[in-house]
């Protein structure tokens, strides 16, 4: 099966070091759909990223030039200023919670962004995602209200955030019938950040997945020291941090892999965050990812992530994890249509 010509471009632009002669060639196609190409860009959310590589390697001019570079370029700097107005009132909210003795890790987002990427501009965060431990959630829920912070939606307006039935009922941090923390939200009142939104989760993985949870004590003592949002933070081991992105994943990475429709959309970009997380990973981090495999019915339930990682990003994911990373036919048109 023949992959379309903004298919193979934008993968080859998913990276954090592109082969500038490799992209121009195939910009150059006659055949690109510079609509399809940007429109699969957006949906993949790898707008920015692809905007930062029209910078560093002069892609908006000469032979094989991306088509329309300038909403590039301005996804890139508009995402960075994004991330900015973010991380002035997420390094706030860290500040507050540590001071009130929660014990919290932040969870991708800022954690990827800026330890991984080495670059907040390339990647969209849309929240701040903690890791909490259980007994201070009510320590949590009295510092982000104190801080503004609604469990709700955000109004048509956008002026303020309409609280969801259940937290007005509740008496302390409300849960949704999946038993999961109602979002926090606060409006941004900017176009750029029309909300700023909090998610709360104590436990990994998530409830809701369904998955063998590992303990939050644990995952917390794990976690690690850091500077993010301009602030003292921890956030958690990458082998926590890995096994929480695989789980996110896990359906859509499966459909994928067996040619099913029926899976959800996966964005390259998320799973550009797991290739370049294990890409990080040394040998001790790897022996404890699999040392925390072992609880039951763990590894069965994840083992599709690695091996699409394998498949879509090679070299990325040690053979003992990618396992029988066969060639699935059409994958890749799946991936990026």
């Amino acid at each position: 099966m023949n992959t379309a010509p903004h298919h193979r471009l934008l993968r080859a632009l998913a990276c954090l070091a592109p082969d500038a002669g490799h992209v121009r060639a195939l910009a150059a196609d006659p055949a690109l759909d510079a609509a399809a190409f940007l429109d699969a860009a957006a949906r993949h959310k790898l707008l920015p990223l692809a905007g930062r590589h029209v910078h560093r390697h002069h892609l908006d001019r000469g032979p094989g030039a991306l088509p329309h570079p300038w909403v590039l370029t301005s996804a890139y700097v508009a995402n960075r200023a994004r991330n900015t107005a973010l991380a002035d009132e997420f390094s706030g909210v860290q500040r507050e919670l540590t001071e009130h003795q929660v014990r919290w890790a932040l969870r991708k987002g800022f954690a990827l962004a800026e330890g991984v990427y080495g670059d907040p501009g390339v990647r969209r965060i849309g929240d701040l995602d903690l890791a909490l431990h259980p007994d201070d959630t009510a320590r949590a829920h009295t510092t982000l209200t104190r801080l503004g912070y609604v469990q709700g939606e955000l109004a048509t307006d956008g002026d303020h955030v309409v609280p969801y039935a259940a937290a007005l009922k509740a008496d302390g941090p409300a849960r949704g019938d999946d038993g999961e923390f109602l979002p926090y939200r606060k409006a941004g009142l900017r176009p750029g950040v029309p909300e700023f939104y909090v998610d709360l989760c104590p436990a990994l993985p998530e409830p809701p997945l369904g998955l063998s949870e590992i303990p939050m004590a644990d995952v917390l003592e794990r976690s690690r020291a850091a500077v993010r949002c301009g602030s003292p933070a921890r956030e958690l081991h990458p082998a926590d941090q890995l096994i929480d992105l695989w789980a996110q994943l896990r359906g859509p990475a499966r459909a994928l892999l067996e040619g099913r429709p029926d899976g959800g959309f996966l964005p390259l970009a998320k799973l550009l965050d797991v290739a370049l997380l294990s890409a990080s990973l040394g040998d001790a981090d790897w022996a404890l990812t699999e040392a925390l495999l072992a609880r039951p019915g763990l590894w069965p339930a994840l083992d599709s992530v690695p091996r699409l990682t394998a498949l879509v990003f090679p070299g990325s994911t040690p053979a003992a994890f990618a396992g029988a990373a066969d060639a699935a036919p059409g994958l890749t048109a799946r991936l990026t249509s």
